[in-house]
């Protein structure tokens, strides 16, 4: 596997990360149930990614590869939840008028019942891992694995568990591979997220 740089995703940076997380996430099943019509979806895409990045630049920790195919975002301790407060600071207020009604139900009835969980399973500080993805065009090469292993590697060196949520098989196959366990299983409205957790390094 190649070597690959890891450096900070600054803001402007965000119109690079949002095309390569829009093009990795689009046949995701979390996306799919957000917005499933294609066109609809390939619409509200860019801009939902985009404001997931500005939050984490605001809030978090973003991170790209230095060559540009892929973007990460993740929250620190003390920082997991998205307060209103700040979600009313950044595009993601305008999720009713983007999703829709029946789009903005969805993604409550996700955020609402993962939130929970993500309380319940992580009562002591921990990293949250957002999103990571990579563009199309560069999967497989190890940019994925790399940006991982940078965010796994801070958790390491302060002792912390890492959570994360995902809605596909290759995904607890691939966090798996790294030390993470799926620690509970939800079913939303035909949606099934599985909430993964990686033990502190001892």
């Amino acid at each position: 596997m190649a070597e690959h740089k890891i450096v900070s995703l600054e803001k402007s940076h965000i119109q690079e990360g949002t095309v390569n997380l829009t093009e990795a996430f689009f046949p995701d099943p979390l996306m799919e149930f957000m917005a499933p019509d294609p066109a609809k979806r390939r619409k509200v895409s860019p801009w939902m990614w985009s404001s997931f990045l500005k939050y984490g630049v605001r809030w978090g920790v973003t991170e790209r590869d230095a060559t540009g195919k892929g973007a990460t975002m993740w929250l620190p301790p003390g920082q997991t939840t998205m307060t209103m407060t700040r979600l009313i600071r950044t595009p993601l207020i305008q999720v009713p008028f983007r999703l829709g009604l029946g789009g903005m139900m969805r993604f409550n009835s996700a955020m609402t019942l993962t939130e929970k969980a993500h309380k319940r399973l992580m009562p002591e500080p921990h990293w949250y891992l957002g999103c990571i993805g990579v563009h199309p065009s560069a999967q497989g090469t190890g940019i994925g694995s790399a940006l991982l292993q940078h965010g796994l590697d801070r958790a390491d060196a302060a002792k912390q568990r890492v959570y994360l949520e995902t809605a596909t098989d290759y995904d607890v196959a691939f966090y798996s591979k790294r030390g993470f366990e799926v620690k509970e299983t939800i079913e939303i409205e035909g949606l099934t997220a599985r909430l993964m957790v990686r033990p502190a390094k001892t």
